[in-house]
């Protein structure tokens, strides 16, 4: 018998399945990797945005590098929602384990460290995507023309929107977390990409 293969990345999926799969009873995908989506679909719209203001005029080479800084941005939401994904799955597998004897409690509870960990930095990631992005949106919203802006309003509070999830998410990550050589890092992480004062 052949071994599946990798499951496809979340953002090829037709919008259809990837409702159903979300609404599903299945650990992923959650809360993470849709909202990591969604701002994936933010940038899409402050790109929108973006385009149509500076398309024919001398503004659209001038701000090129943002443009570039937003769809890399874009593509490192879409990776963002598989990583969480990914390690929402582990955590699950890990909470399965046996635990029976001493060795299967160990083993158990370094798969949920290690898993409660990669959570953890998935949504951090989502977190500073988020605030790079709403940089960057500051940085062109003078070109946007008044006719399109809603469409950069839209975006940002996607963006807002993946901040808020991303730190309840690392927050309660981080719970999980005894070790104080695990927890420092990734509190310190979090302190410095959540600032409300970077989303406006």
């Amino acid at each position: 018998m052949t071994a599946p293969g990798p499951a496809p990345a979340l953002d090829t999926l037709p919008l259809a399945e990837l409702f159903e799969r979300a609404a599903s009873t299945d650990p992923a995908p959650g809360g993470g990797a849709v909202t990591a989506l969604t701002a994936r679909l933010g940038i899409a719209l402050i790109l929108k945005a973006l385009r149509i203001s500076v398309r024919g005029s001398d503004e659209s080479e001038r701000h090129a590098g943002i443009d570039s800084r937003l769809t890399a941005l874009a593509a490192a939401f879409a990776a963002d929602a598989d990583a969480d994904g990914r390690a929402f799955d582990d955590y699950v597998r890990a909470a399965r384990l046996p635990r029976a004897s001493e060795a299967e409690a160990a083993e158990r509870s370094e798969a949920l460290r290690r898993a409660a960990v990669a959570a953890t930095e998935a949504a951090l990631a989502t977190l500073r995507h988020a605030r790079d992005a709403y940089a960057a949106s500051v940085e062109m919203e003078a070109a946007v023309k008044a006719s399109i802006r809603a469409d950069l309003v839209a975006g940002r509070e996607l963006l807002k929107v993946a901040r808020l999830v991303a730190v309840e998410n690392a927050e309660t990550n981080l719970r999980a977390l005894k070790r104080e050589e695990d927890r420092a890092p990734l509190l310190a992480a979090l302190a410095a990409a959540a600032d409300p004062a970077a989303f406006g």
